[in-house]
């Protein structure tokens, strides 16, 4: 079996998941799936929140789902740390 090495979430608002999204993420992050959380508003940002940094998640900031997806997979394609890959989602 396939196991997912990360997850882009599209969240409301400011990109956050429902409560039910945020108990399934969580598990998946112990599992050591790394979780992107993105906006599906197609617009606005998902900025750094006190929360998703205890969780280990990364905010997508401006980038939407389906550009996070891609970013995502090629940061994951080349092996790269958490800390690595959220440097390239955080805005400049």
């Amino acid at each position: 079996m396939r196991i997912a090495r990360g997850i882009v979430s599209a969240g409301t608002g400011a990109g956050y998941p429902t409560p039910l999204e945020v108990e399934a993420l969580q598990r998946a992050s112990a599992a050591g799936v790394l979780v992107c959380q993105a906006s599906r508003t197609g617009s606005g940002r998902v900025p750094p929140t006190p929360s998703m940094a205890r969780r280990g998640w990364i905010p997508a900031d401006d980038i939407v789902p389906c550009k996070a997806r891609v970013l995502l997979r090629l940061a994951l394609a080349a092996d790269q740390e958490p800390d690595a890959i959220a440097d390239r989602f955080a805005a400049e």
